[in-house]
Order: structure tokens, then sequence, then C-alpha cells
């Protein structure tokens, strides 16, 4: 024979596991919202944007992302002496510059 605190155990178990899986149909339908809200006011700021580049007729100009540092150019380095000495191209530099312009 079964104690009746056993049984009572079992149906509580099983309600809460129906909790449970409420709760994670709830968290999960909420999620899919919170997506597709987040994708929608993303595809609508783009459109308005689009549309005011179009009537504005101003397009948003492109910004050039900053150099590294180790391709900056530095025309002058400190030698002995404190003394600032202008030092040769960087090699770097050399092999990327533009050719001198040619005269007719």
């Amino acid at each position: 024979m079964i104690p009746e605190n056993i049984a009572s155990n079992v149906s509580l178990i099983y309600e809460i596991n129906g909790n449970i899986s409420k709760v994670i149909s709830i968290y999960s339908d909420l999620s899919l919202n919170f997506a597709d809200m987040v994708s929608q006011r993303c595809r609508k700021r783009r459109t308005t944007e689009m549309n005011n580049n179009n009537i504005n007729g101003s397009v948003k100009s492109f910004v050039r992302p900053p150099i590294p540092f180790e391709m900056r150019p530095s025309s002058r380095r400190r030698q002995g002496g404190g003394q600032s000495a202008s030092v040769g191209p960087n090699p770097r530099e050399a092999a990327t510059a533009a050719p001198p312009p040619m005269s007719i």
C-alpha cells in the first residue's frame, strides 16, 4: 500500500513540471517577439534614413578609418643628444608611395 503523501508528492511534481513548461513557452514567445521588434525597428530606421537622404539629396560622407600606428608616416626620429634628425622614408611608406608625376 502506498502512503497518501507520496501520491500527493507525485501529483505536485506533475503540476510543477506543467508550470515549468508554461513558463518556458511564455519566455520563448517573449524572446521571439523582442527579436522581431528589434529587427522591425532597425528596418524602419534604415528606411527612414534612406528616404531622408533621397529627399535632401545628400548622401552621408564616408569617414576614413584611422591609420594603424605602425603605418603612420614619421618624418623625424630622435637620435643621440636629443637633436632631431631627418631620416629617410620608411620602407613601408616607400613601397606604397605614389610615383612622382611625369612631365611632358
